[in-house]
C-alpha cells in the first residue's frame, strides 16, 4: 500500500504537527481547522483517516522505550529486595526477611504479567467518534431501534 503522506496536503503542510495535535484533541471541527490553516475541509477529512495508523506506529515506539525503562526499574527493585532480604537474614530479623521475600514474590508476579505468563483482568474499550447532523442521527437511531423491535423515536 502506498504511503498516503506522499499525496496528503496536510502531511506536507508546515504546521502538520500542530494540526495533528489539534485533530487528536478533537476540540476543533475539521471546517474550523481547515480555515485556520488555509486548507480544505476535505483535505483535513482525508488526513484524519490515515493519521491514526501513523500515530499508532509512533505510539508503539514510545511504548517500547517506556517498557524497556520499566523492566530496567523492575530489575533494580528485585536487586534491592534481595539485598534487603540478605541483610535481614544476616541480622536474624525473620520478620524483615519474610517481608522481603513477600516483596520478591510480588515482583516475580509483575515480571510474569509483563511476560504474558499470567493473565490479568484485561478490559478493552473501543471508542468511535462520529460527527453527524441531527437528521442523520435520528435516522440511525430509528434504524437501530427498528432492528431491535422497539418503538421508534418521534
Amino acid at each position: 500500500m502506498k504511503d498516503p503522506r506522499i499525496f496528503c496536503k496536510v502531511c506536507k503542510h508546515a504546521q502538520v504537527e500542530l494540526i495533528d495535535r489539534t485533530l487528536a484533541e478533537g476540540k476543533v471541527s475539521h471546517r474550523d481547522l481547515a480555515t485556520t490553516y488555509s486548507l480544505s475541509r476535505h483535505s483535513i477529512d482525508r488526513h484524519s483517516l490515515h493519521l491514526p495508523r501513523f500515530i499508532a506506529k509512533h505510539s508503539q515506539k514510545v511504548q517500547g522505550r517506556h517498557a524497556d525503562r520499566l523492566v530496567e526499574r523492575l530489575g533494580g527493585l528485585v536487586d534491592e529486595a534481595r539485598r534487603l532480604q540478605q541483610k535481614a537474614e544476616d541480622a536474624g530479623d525473620v520478620r524483615a526477611a519474610i517481608s522481603a521475600l513477600r516483596e520478591l514474590t510480588r515482583l516475580l508476579e509483575v515480571e510474569a504479567k509483563i511476560a504474558g505468563e499470567i493473565k490479568g483482568k484485561t478490559e478493552v474499550t473501543n471508542v468511535l467518534n462520529v460527527h453527524m447532523d441531527e437528521q442523520t442521527a435520528t435516522r440511525v437511531a430509528q434504524t437501530f431501534l427498528a432492528r431491535r423491535e422497539r418503538p421508534a423515536l418521534p
